[in-house]
């Protein structure tokens, strides 16, 4: 299709990856007075107060197992759950390519060649090019290290890193409750989070998104935490791994985590610019 490269930089942006194979954590089981802190731990991390918007620049950075990565300096503003303005941008900071979505709709616009796309964030062709499992209505969680906290999701057991001191937590849903996108993407039904205590608040190191077979989808790794208005931190790089490559959105410089006018997620495009609708 004439309008996949353009598209290609969509699927990296919202973790439409492959990277090197990632494997379940090594962990022991907790006992004794350590359930009581595992416990701790876990409501600590559900009642802290997250920010829920954020403007920043970023630095995009893909590297494949074969052959030469890439680099892309780039605008990134979202607001949750999954709204997003997304601008890759020249050394003089001008956009050259500009992904706006309210959350059921996209446009990508290139403005080196006056061209762009609309279509529905759900569509089929948007999900050929995401990992199974994701939902990109959970888009925000993902960048800021969080989990949506769906009514339908259980914790199903805790155990302690083998190493360091976070421990794992999986969440699943029930076989019988059937999930969005399930068939298309692979039937995810559990998160493994492992949450560790850093400068009094906790913090997400890692998630990983497994299949109905336990088996590992991909991996979002959390570092470099950085304090905001709330009590919750925003880390200062995310790494996504998967089957394949890996790839990193590295926070170079967080201006803002106040609340975005919606405005910001709607894009009006120049006169001359040609509009292709993408319908499935």
């Amino acid at each position: 299709m004439k309008h996949a490269h353009h598209l290609c930089l969509l699927c990296i942006l919202i973790f439409l990856l492959s990277g090197c194979g990632p494997k379940l954590p090594a962990t022991v089981q907790v006992s004794g007075q350590e359930l009581d802190q595992v416990k701790a731990r876990l409501a600590r991390f559900f009642d802290q107060s997250c920010v829920t918007a954020v403007d920043s620049d970023v630095r995009l950075q893909y590297r494949p197992l074969v052959g030469s990565g890439q680099d892309w300096s780039a605008t990134l503003l979202a607001a949750s759950p999954d709204h997003l303005r997304f601008a890759v941008v020249d050394p003089l900071s001008r956009p050259l390519l500009l992904l706006v979505s309210s959350g059921d709709t996209f446009t990508l616009a290139d403005n080196r060649k006056g061209v762009a796309y609309r279509g529905n964030i759900d569509s089929g062709f948007i999900r050929n090019y995401l990992p199974k499992g994701l939902d990109l209505h959970d888009l925000f969680f993902w960048l800021s290290g969080g989990i949506h906290q769906d009514g339908a999701m259980r914790l199903r057991s805790a155990k302690k890193a083998k190493q360091g001191t976070a421990y794992w937590y999986e969440f699943g849903y029930e076989f019988g409750y059937e999930l969005p996108y399930e068939v298309e993407n692979g039937g995810a039904r559990t998160h493994l989070l492992a949450l560790d205590s850093e400068e009094g608040r906790v913090v997400v190191r890692h998630h990983l998104l497994l299949d109905k077979e336990m088996a590992v989808l991909f991996e979002a790794s959390y570092t470099d935490y950085q304090a905001t208005r709330e009590e919750c931190g925003w880390p200062g790089r995310v790494e996504i791994n998967t089957d394949g490559a890996d790839f990193s959105v590295e926070f170079k410089k967080l201006y803002s985590f106040s609340p975005l006018e919606p405005s910001l997620f709607q894009l009006s495009l120049p006169p001359h610019f040609i509009v292709e609708e993408i319908s499935n």
